[in-house]
């Protein structure tokens, strides 16, 4: 795989799973068991086994427990940033809609992104999973992210006639913003997996996913090699 795309792969990756600081582990106190308000009401309690039947405004309402997929829900994105130990910019976006996920990574020459120069997308399912308390004390969720398909697409008419000259990813018909499926691309690395497994964070509303890059020992290949840190990158709800 060139450099080009080498980097555009990495900073994907990157957001597949979004390095800050905090914790929202407060409810996990170990002073005081779980930190769970009925755990403790029940202890003072100890006769009453009855469970409160909660009341609703509607009589038609149907009470719904949160998912903790919620807090993910909608699209994320970044501004315009240098990729470290380039010349080049690009601008990321994240999207989870339900259990859907995308994600985008455009590519550009210049400061302000606004002349790209190619385009890396992926969409795939995704799930919230156990918390993790990392080495640093900081609590962060696991997410995994499978059914992986990935996509490029040139951002300009010279890109194209770059690909179709190379018949890159076996394609002779490359245009400008047409996009073209890349999963099984020979020119890709084949060891590639359809699946991602990290960890994402959320505080004072900006998203952090775990550095897949700072260690080829946890490049989230499995459930047990997630990243052990969180990435310096944040992204803002759009």
């Amino acid at each position: 795989m060139n450099t080009q795309l080498k980097l555009i792969l990495i900073s994907l990756i990157l957001t597949l799973t979004l390095t800050g600081c905090g914790s929202d582990s407060d409810s996990d106190d170990p002073a005081t068991g779980n930190g769970s308000p009925s755990n403790n009401e029940q202890a003072d309690n100890p006769e009453d086994t009855s469970e409160e039947t909660p009341v609703l405004d509607n009589p038609d309402e149907t009470a719904i427990a949160p998912i903790p997929e919620y807090e993910l829900q909608g699209t994320w994105g970044n501004e315009c940033h240098p990729v470290l130990g380039s010349e080049q910019y690009i601008v990321d976006h994240v999207e989870f809609i339900e259990g859907n996920y995308s994600g985008s990574v455009t590519l550009s020459q210049d400061a302000d992104c606004a002349f790209p120069v190619n385009s890396y997308s992926v969409s795939g399912s995704y799930n919230v999973a156990e918390d993790i308390i990392l080495s640093s004390g900081i609590t962060v969720k696991a997410i995994n992210i499978a059914d992986i398909r990935r996509y490029m697409t040139p951002s300009n008419d010279e890109v194209a006639i770059a690909y179709n000259s190379i018949e890159f990813c076996e394609h002779t018909n490359w245009e400008k913003d047409v996009a073209f499926e890349v999963t099984n691309c020979p020119d890709f690395d084949q060891e590639e997996s359809n699946q991602v497994f990290n960890i994402y964070m959320i505080e004072d509303g900006q998203l952090f996913v775990g550095d897949l890059e700072a260690d080829e020992n946890n490049d989230g290949s499995t459930p047990d090699k997630r990243p052990a840190q969180i990435s310096n990158i944040s992204y803002n709800k759009l």
